[in-house]
C-alpha cells in the first residue's frame, strides 16, 4: 500500500508538473508573440520615419530645383523677348538700309 500511495503521489506530482509546464509554455509563447509583435511594430515605425525623412528631404530638394527652374524659365523668356525685339529692330534697320541703298542706286 505504501508503494501504491507513493506511486499515486508521483503520478499526481507529475500531473501537477505537466500542468505547470503547459501553463508556463503557453505563457512563454504568448509573451514571445507579444514581444515579437512589439519589435515588429517598432521596426515598422522606424522604417516609416526614415522613409518619411528621406522622401521629405528629397521633396525639399525637388521643390528647390523646380523653383530654380521656374526662375530660369522666366529669365529665359525675358531674354527671348529682348532678342525678338532686337531682331525686329535689326530687320527694320536692314529694310531701311536696303531702301536707302536702292534710292541711292536709282539716283546714281
Amino acid at each position: 500500500t505504501q508503494l501504491k500511495l507513493m506511486r499515486q503521489e508521483q503520478v499526481d506530482e507529475l500531473r501537477s508538473l505537466r500542468t505547470s509546464f503547459e501553463t508556463f509554455s503557453q505563457k512563454m509563447a504568448e509573451d514571445g508573440s507579444k514581444a515579437l509583435i512589439e519589435a515588429l511594430k517598432e521596426v515598422i515605425r522606424d522604417f516609416n520615419t526614415q522613409i518619411n525623412e528621406q522622401f521629405g528631404e528629397n521633396f525639399k530638394h525637388l521643390n528647390a530645383s523646380v523653383e530654380k527652374l521656374v526662375i530660369w524659365q522666366q529669365q529665359y523668356k525675358e531674354e527671348l523677348d529682348k532678342l525678338q525685339l532686337m531682331q525686329k529692330s535689326s530687320a527694320e534697320d536692314l529694310n531701311n538700309a536696303a531702301s536707302g541703298l536702292s534710292l541711292f542706286i536709282d539716283r546714281a
